[in-house]
């Protein structure tokens, strides 16, 4: 399971330096190429296997996610990141 986690981190590091690379390090806006749709994908992969591996249902996470999100969203009238 370590090395699903490990592969994971790794495909997330690759997708943040694509997008970082495309926004000149912040300086230019973000658009969605077929380069991040992939990395995105790749991400999601390495996300469902470490799920499997950890005999976890990757729809049963989200679900709950969403719960928490729309509970956020009622406390706090945004699901987005607050400054703290």
């Amino acid at each position: 399971m370590q090395t699903r986690a490990l592969t994971l981190a790794s495909e997330v590091g690759e997708l943040m330096k694509k997008m970082v690379k495309a926004t000149g390090y912040g300086t230019k806006a973000f658009a969605v190429t077929r380069v991040f749709r992939d990395e995105l994908g790749d991400v999601m992969a390495d996300l469902a296997l470490l799920a499997e591996a950890a005999g976890m249902d990757l729809s049963a996470c989200a679900e709950s996610t969403v719960v928490k999100m729309r509970l956020c969203l009622a406390s706090h009238g945004s699901m987005g990141i607050r400054p703290r």
